[in-house]
């Protein structure tokens, strides 16, 4: 089994009273958007990245929030990501995937908090940063 190590930068982009997820169109979870850091990146400059190339957009706001750790058996490899967030802002309202395996949606605060968004561990986090404002780590572990 093939096992890997990723540093992913990853945008809680919430405007106007809605969240903007990202959702595989083959999978029924969700994801906050944003990618992989390539080689000799800033992760900021990979979340913008990612935008443009995911939807076209522009972030216009990149605040670091934290970082959530998750390990999870995806077909025939191990992956253990390490999700680098931002609180962003984007300069456009009516998004499109611009990649034809995505689709994108934004979500109510009651309706974020009943979907299934993955990692977990970064849901909570998000949910409790909205609230207090404090930089946070966490682990897929600290769900247990």
């Amino acid at each position: 089994m093939q096992k890997q190590i990723e540093f992913i930068a990853r945008g809680f982009i919430f405007q106007k009273g809605k969240i903007l997820l990202c959702k595989r169109k083959d999978r029924d979870y969700y994801f906050f958007p944003g990618g992989h850091v390539e080689f000799g990146e800033f992760v900021k400059d990979a979340l913008k990245r990612e935008i443009v190339e995911e939807i076209g957009a522009e972030v216009t706001r990149c605040e670091f929030i934290g970082t959530a750790e998750n390990v999870f058996q995806d077909g025939k490899r191990e992956a253990h990501e390490i999700n680098f967030t931002f609180r962003a802002e984007i300069d456009k309202e009516d998004v499109a995937a611009l990649e034809d395996y995505l689709e994108f949606r934004w979500l109510t605060w009651n309706e974020f908090e009943k979907a299934e968004v993955l990692p977990a561990s970064l849901k909570k986090e998000i949910m409790k940063w909205e609230k207090d404002k404090k930089i946070f780590y966490s682990s897929q572990n600290d769900l247990k």
